[in-house]
C-alpha cells in the first residue's frame, strides 16, 4: 500500500507536468495565431479604427507568452520534484515496513564498522591494505590515503578510516537504533479524531500525518500560523496537514484555540 502510494505521487506529478507541458504549447500556438495575423512592422495607426484591435492583440499576445513561460515553469518544477521523489531513498516513517529497513540499514553500517576497524588492525601490524577486500571499501580507504598523504618521520601513511569516520558511522548507527525504538513503540497508535472551535482534528496513523478540517476556509492570519508551524493545505484531502508528532498536536490546537 506504501509503495502504491508512493508510485501515485510521482505519476500525479508527471501527469502534471504533461498537463503544464499541454497548456504551454496551447499558450505558445496562440501567441503565433496572433501574431501571424499582425502585418511585419505595421506601426499602431493613432486614431485609426484598428488601434484599438492592434493594442488588444498585443495584450493577448503577451498574455499568452507569459502563459506559456509560466506552464513551461511548472512542468519543470514538477518534474523535478517527481525525478526526487523517484531518486530518494530515504525510508519514510510513513513506510508500514520502515522499522525493518531501518533494521537492515543498522546491520549493514555495523559491518561496514567493523570492516573499517579490520583494515585499520591489518594496515597497523603490515603496513598495506588486505588482500581480500570488497572494491568499494578498497577504493574509500586508497582515495583517504590518497588526500591524507603521509606523516611523520617514517613516511608511513596514516590510516586508510581515520577515527572520524568511524565515529561518524558509529553516530549514524546509534541514531537509527533510536529511530527504531521510536518507531516500534508507535506501532500500536490508533487513528482518532476530536473537535475543537468546530475543527475537526484527525490523528492519522495510517499516512502518518495530523490532518486539521476547517468547516470553511482559514482567514488568512490562520493559515499564516498553519503554514509556519508546517502543515500544508492538501486538495486531495481536502485539509491542512503535516506529519505526526506532539509537537504537530500541540502547535495545532494552539492555532485552532485562536479560531472564531
Amino acid at each position: 500500500m506504501y509503495e502504491e502510494r508512493r508510485q501515485a505521487r510521482i505519476d500525479g506529478l508527471r501527469n502534471a507536468a504533461s498537463r503544464s507541458l499541454i497548456k504551454a504549447d496551447s499558450h505558445s500556438r496562440r501567441f503565433h495565431s496572433i501574431s501571424d495575423m499582425i502585418p511585419f512592422g505595421q506601426p499602431i495607426l493613432v486614431g485609426h479604427h484598428s488601434e484599438k484591435h492592434h493594442r488588444r492583440d498585443i495584450e493577448r499576445m503577451d498574455n499568452a507568452l507569459r502563459g506559456a513561460v509560466e506552464e513551461r515553469e511548472k512542468a519543470e518544477c514538477y518534474t523535478e520534484r517527481a525525478e526526487a521523489a523517484e531518486s530518494n531513498r530515504t525510508i519514510s516513517s510513513d513506510d508500514p515496513q520502515a522499522a525493518e529497513k531501518i533494521k537492515a540499514k543498522i546491520a549493514g553500517l555495523e559491518a561496514n564498522q567493523e570492516l573499517m576497524k579490520s583494515v585499520n588492525k591489518t594496515f597497523k601490524q603490515t603496513g598495506r591494505l588486505p588482500e581480500e577486500l570488497p572494491e568499494k571499501v578498497k577504493a574509500a580507504a586508497l582515495n583517504n590515503m590518497a588526500v591524507w598523504g603521509k606523516t611523520g618521520l617514517t613516511g608511513t601513511y596514516k590510516l586508510p578510516f581515520p577515527s572520524y569516520e568511524l565515529t561518524n558511522n558509529n553516530g549514524n548507527i546509534s541514531r537509527l537504533r533510536k529511530r527504531v525504538l521510536k518507531l516500534e513503540a508507535h506501532k500500536e497508535d490508533v487513528t482518532t479524531e476530536k473537535e475543537v472551535n468546530g475543527v475537526k482534528i484527525v490523528d492519522n496513523v495510517f499516512e502518518n500525518r495530523l490532518q486539521l478540517f476547517f468547516p470553511s476556509i482559514p482567514t488568512v492570519e490562520t493559515r499564516t500560523k498553519l503554514k509556519r508551524s508546517g502543515f500544508h493545505w492538501s486538495p486531495s484531502v481536502g485539509c491542512w496537514q503535516r506529519q505526526r508528532s506532539n509537537a504537530a498536536s500541540y502547535q495545532a490546537e494552539e492555532i485552532i484555540k485562536e479560531v472564531k
